[in-house]
């Protein structure tokens, strides 16, 4: 059992992942690294109101971290 945010928290298994930032948490086990490949995909055009309403400014949204 763990808590989180007030909540009382229980699994069987727990994945944190933070990019390499783990120093100042506070978890019962060793940190452990598994490199991830960077993998970039494209899809179809998104309808314009839609667009707009996920992502006004038109700028990209990606995660390369």
């Amino acid at each position: 059992m763990a808590e989180a945010n007030h909540h009382e928290v229980r699994a069987k298994s727990l994945l944190v992942t933070t990019n390499a930032y783990q120093l100042g948490i506070d978890i019962p086990c060793k940190a452990q690294f598994t490199p991830v490949s960077y993998y970039q995909f494209a899809t179809e055009p998104m309808p314009e109101a839609a667009r707009k309403a996920i992502h006004a400014d038109g700028a990209g949204c990606w995660d390369t971290a």
